[in-house]
């Protein structure tokens, strides 16, 4: 398994069997489906579940459509920057939801929103949209980026892009 995107601003997911779903909130459901035992959601119906899926959506949305113009060359400064002002505003949100001392957005529980926001966090640095000042927000970031599951994550992201075998 492994991931591409063949429309350049929607992930897709490669499995073994040449399958390919595509769009965050269906691969990341099929993640859950597959490994259930790591509870990356709630369960089906309950409000958790719900809740979630409101903050992938508002992730969705929110923060991931809107650095799509700011990536692009035609797009224009000025343009540019009202976007990366909706950015700040919107992880402004998010970096509210630790002001209670919760470790991730839903909890104490990693989730796929979770996974989610700490994937386009970065993006800030390339694009040049300021949102330093969200402390609560970085030091998520930084919770997230210490766990061990994630460390290998990246590492194997490292060699893929550098074309070494995994």
């Amino acid at each position: 398994m492994h991931f591409r995107s063949e429309v350049a601003y929607a992930p897709t997911l490669v499995l073994d069997d040449g399958a390919s779903p595509s769009e965050t909130l269906a691969i990341t459901t099929y993640l859950d489906d597959t490994k259930p035992e790591k509870n990356l959601i709630p369960p089906a119906g309950s409000i958790e579940r719900v809740k979630l899926l409101e903050l992938q959506t508002f992730i969705t949305t929110e923060i991931h459509q809107k650095f799509i113009p700011v990536f692009r060359d035609y797009v224009t400064e000025d343009a540019k920057n009202r976007f990366r002002n909706m950015l700040i505003k919107s992880f402004g949100t998010l970096d509210e939801r630790f002001a209670d001392g919760r470790i991730y957005l839903t909890g104490e529980t990693f989730t796929v929103a979770d996974a989610y926001l700490f994937s386009i966090t970065p993006w800030v640095e390339r694009t040049h949209v300021n949102i330093s000042h969200l402390k609560k927000l970085w030091a998520f970031q930084d919770r997230v980026a210490g766990r061990p599951a994630v460390q290998a994550a990246l590492l194997d992201e490292a060699a893929a892009a550098a074309g070494r075998p995994l």
